[in-house]
């Protein structure tokens, strides 16, 4: 089977992994190191002649990017597709089983062709770089705005062990301003970064376990998962910028005009 390279990216820079996209994917995102992607793929040698496909199986296969798990031009290639893309993509035999080959079905030397499909994948983030707290995002949420320093947040929120049945220790909505330090490190760190409706997994350990808020969970407790889901939050303002004034929005107004200086205006108080 001959492969036309016309129209292809070459992802290696050398020309050992190229990609020609034949259905493109969504969004604008593409799995990191450490996600965990699901993908669909049928691989063939380039005579034709077929080796695997998850097609066949009926099922995608499941691997983390960049923990050597898969050859080298898979982690190449899924760091640079989107969700729903779907690709041809060759790789010279360096990127794939080498000199070796993969016996029986891959001779030594072999150059594979593959239908890659990304189905998607679950980022897994090491949030803090020391492995205490990894991130995985269960859903991405809607729309673009999220709360930043001073907004009251509503959090649904499930703290459990890691057990199988898990044990849980609290199930419930919390209510944090952004910033004061009141709930545990990883929480503050990762609410800047969710949408309305969004949800997370966080696997926590050590200190960054408990908070002044955080009463529910057993003195002692080393390793303990939260379950959070960003349910609202309201913008809070510091009118003045030195903390005299401090403005909460309970409902936007309309429009985008505001009074100017020395306009007579009518408020309302309770």
């Amino acid at each position: 089977m001959e492969v036309d390279k016309k129209n292809m990216d070459d992802l290696s820079g050398d020309g050992g992994v190229t990609k020609m996209v034949l259905t493109a994917g969504e969004g604008w995102q593409s799995p990191e190191d450490g996600d965990e992607v699901s993908m669909h793929y049928s691989g063939k040698l380039t005579d034709g002649t077929e080796f695997d496909s998850s097609y066949s199986r009926g099922e995608p296969f499941k691997f983390k990017i960049g923990a050597g798990s898969v050859i080298k031009g898979w982690d190449i290639t899924a760091r640079k597709m989107l969700r729903g893309e779907k690709a041809e993509v060759t790789l010279a035999a360096e990127y794939a089983y080498g000199e070796n080959g993969s016996p029986p079905k891959i001779p030594g030397g072999a150059t594979l062709v593959f239908i890659m499909e990304l189905v998607g994948w679950k980022s897994m983030k090491d949030i803090f770089g020391d492995g205490m707290v990894i991130k995985t995002v269960l859903a991405d949420g809607d729309g673009w705005e999220r709360p930043s320093e001073r907004c009251e947040v509503t959090m649904g929120v499930i703290a459990k062990s890691e057990s199988d049945p898990p044990v849980v220790f609290f199930q419930g909505d919390l209510v944090f301003a952004v910033g004061e330090g009141k709930v545990p490190k990883a929480w503050e760190k990762v609410v800047v970064d969710m949408k309305k409706g969004g949800r997370i997994r966080l696997v926590c350990q050590g200190d960054y376990i408990f908070a002044p808020s955080i009463d529910f969970v057993p003195a002692g407790t080393q390793k303990l998962v939260y379950e959070l889901e960003l349910k609202s939050w309201l913008k809070v303002e510091d009118v003045n910028r030195d903390g005299t004034i401090i403005k909460k929005i309970l409902v936007e107004g309309e429009g985008w005009e505001r009074p100017n200086e020395g306009a007579t205006v009518e408020v309302t108080g309770t």
